[in-house]
């Protein structure tokens, strides 16, 4: 079994034990490895191959290099390899130089890419998303940053990776797992941190968990950071969040412990009942202010005992007002 790391630090694993470093003598070897891996279908013509390595070359002398290389390559690989021809792993076939692909051979890029695939298509959606990150060690290949041909791979798996990190925190804020979204969103905005989107639903995540403070200084290093990079405001949208968030008008979503929920209990349904003389539209809002409530049945985790009261006291501070207004005469 062939295992390659191509996602942060390099490593190649035979049989589950990592080559050493030292047995790369040529980086030239490593980095046909490394081609091979990540193009598509794991195949180049060899001329592509001596464009990128050996560009300078005179063709016949890069031609020589190439299958020096493609030697040197296949004896670490496959140390009691007999003859190239045998090659379980590195075949060359009418010039195209392959990397065979199978049970055999597994590649983290691949299999970061295909659990992706697995979650576009809607298949263990959350599931997919969750290995897929976890694979993610790291940038590609840190080693070449400077290596043009690694240049676009990089990029591209890198907005793959900040593309499911933003899906993966939707999933868990809906969850009530609001510790591992605002995670999630924290290292989006460490990858990119211009992402006005980012930034607002981190905010609205912290406001969710009843971290105003924290919701507010989002908002604030959001603001200096557009304006010290692109010299821009925020976005509507955003200033209207901020706004809301200074006029405590969104709504916690703490879980809460049983004992919480059956307080709360006491004082919700005959409020309720005093508001079917609203009109439909203040019921509507009612049930939907409920339902914000009650989601946190579904998600109920222990409190400490300290936090209760204070989760208590700001539901009922929020349901009140909502019924005050709720009651008013038209």
């Amino acid at each position: 079994m062939l295992e390659i790391f191509l996602l942060g630090r390099f490593c190649v694993k035979s049989e589950g034990v990592g080559l050493p470093e030292t047995v790369w003598k040529r980086r030239k070897v490593k980095n046909l490895l490394k081609l091979l891996a990540l193009h598509p279908n794991h195949q180049l013509h060899k001329e592509q191959i001596i464009e990128i390595l050996w560009p300078k070359l005179d063709r016949a002398v890069a031609s020589s290099n190439l299958y020096r290389h493609l030697y040197e390559l296949r004896r670490l690989l496959e140390p009691d390899l007999a003859q190239p021809s045998a090659s379980r792993f590195i075949t060359t076939k009418m010039d195209i130089v392959r990397l065979e692909s199978g049970p055999d051979v597994w590649i983290d890029t691949q299999a970061f890419e295909e659990l992706l695939e697995q979650a576009r298509l809607a298949k263990s959606l959350q599931s997919c998303l969750e290995q897929a990150v976890h694979l993610y060690q790291g940038d590609l290949l840190l080693e070449d940053l400077y290596e043009e041909w690694s240049f676009n791979y990089r990029e591209t798996l890198k907005s793959s990776f900040v593309r499911a990190l933003g899906e993966l925190a939707k999933f868990y804020r809906a969850d009530h797992n609001y510790d591992a979204a605002i995670a999630c969103y924290k290292q989006v905005l460490q990858h990119n941190n211009l992402s006005e989107h980012t930034h607002r639903e981190l905010m609205l995540t912290y406001a969710l968990t009843g971290q105003r403070q924290q919701a507010l200084q989002q908002y604030q290093l959001c603001f200096d950071t557009l304006a010290l990079e692109l010299e821009v405001e925020p976005e509507p949208e955003t200033i209207s969040l901020h706004r809301k968030i200074l006029a405590q008008e969104i709504l916690a979503r703490l879980p809460l412990t049983p004992v919480a929920i059956e307080q709360f209990d006491r004082l919700w349904r005959p409020t309720y009942n005093a508001a079917l003389g609203a009109t439909e539209k203040q019921r509507s809002q009612l049930t939907t202010l409920l339902t914000d409530i009650y989601d946190t049945k579904a998600a109920s985790k222990t409190l400490e005992p300290k936090a209760v009261n204070e989760v208590i006291n700001v539901l009922f501070q929020r349901f009140d007002k909502v019924i005050e207004i709720f009651l008013m005469a038209e």
